[in-house]
């Protein structure tokens, strides 16, 4: 191979209607690869929930509550995350986990009696942090900037929880606190634990979350009463396999 020269020939145009879907399907695959936009999870009255994403994420959720009210049905609790890239690709997640879960109502998106707090919680936990709740509270509605990480469940990952929690949150017990958290999920057994960090104002909330239910020992132990002595408010999260503990005080 060398350098073109004005001699080569010229690319030649696409004659076949083949090779035109080819390049439009390529283009397609280009274009949406790192769409940037918004998740958003709707509760409806009925029990269901629908999960999805938009560019546009205002204008397409209201089209969801107008449709849903021709049924007779309201729009009891709406979550929208902040923007984020790979779209196409954390929904697909999202809808994977919501699918391991729930039975489908309708489509692919749409879950019978989903808990919402469990969807918002998955979303932050892959690092979509939230924009708004409307409707009704959620277990820390955090608007802010959310990190996650997932590690291994093994005590020499410990130390590496600890140095990431400190190159993120300023709060002095923060790495001591992660590091409580990541113990007590420890002992549930699992292969992986994952780790939030989110920040809201003043506040800072870390979340361990692993693969197994925690025993009482980990909920109400000696090593709750520490985590309950560093932070705020603490607590187990929606799903009863990790904790949660909030440090600063709320505005």
């Amino acid at each position: 191979m060398g350098v073109a020269s004005e001699q080569d020939e010229a690319p030649r145009p696409l004659h076949t209607t083949r090779g035109a879907a080819n390049l439009k399907a390529q283009a397609d695959v280009d274009h949406h690869k790192g769409r940037t936009g918004n998740l958003y999870a709707i509760e409806f009255s009925s029990g269901t929930v629908k999960v999805g994403q938009s560019t546009a994420v205002a204008r397409r959720v209201a089209a969801h509550i107008a449709a849903a009210a021709a049924h007779g049905l309201t729009a009891d609790c709406i979550w929208i995350s902040e923007p984020v890239d790979r779209l196409d690709e954390r929904e697909r997640d999202l809808l994977a986990f919501c699918s391991t879960r729930w039975s489908l109502a309708a489509g692919d998106e749409y879950f019978q009696r989903a808990d919402i707090a469990q969807i918002v919680q998955q979303a932050n936990l892959a690092g979509a942090a939230t924009r708004s709740v409307q409707g009704r509270t959620l277990p820390a509605p955090w608007v802010g900037t959310s990190w996650g990480r997932t590690f291994r469940a093994h005590p020499a990952e410990a130390a590496e929880v600890r140095a990431w929690t400190r190159r993120r949150a300023h709060h002095p017990d923060a790495p001591q606190v992660a590091n409580e958290l990541f113990a007590a999920v420890l002992q549930a057994g699992g292969d992986t634990i994952s780790m939030l960090l989110s920040t809201a104002d003043t506040r800072l909330q870390i979340t361990a979350v692993g693969s197994a239910p925690l025993p009482v020992l980990q909920t109400h132990g000696p090593g709750r009463r520490l985590i309950d002595g560093l932070s705020h408010t603490s607590g187990v999260t929606t799903d009863e396999q990790g904790l949660w503990a909030q440090l600063g005080t709320p505005p």
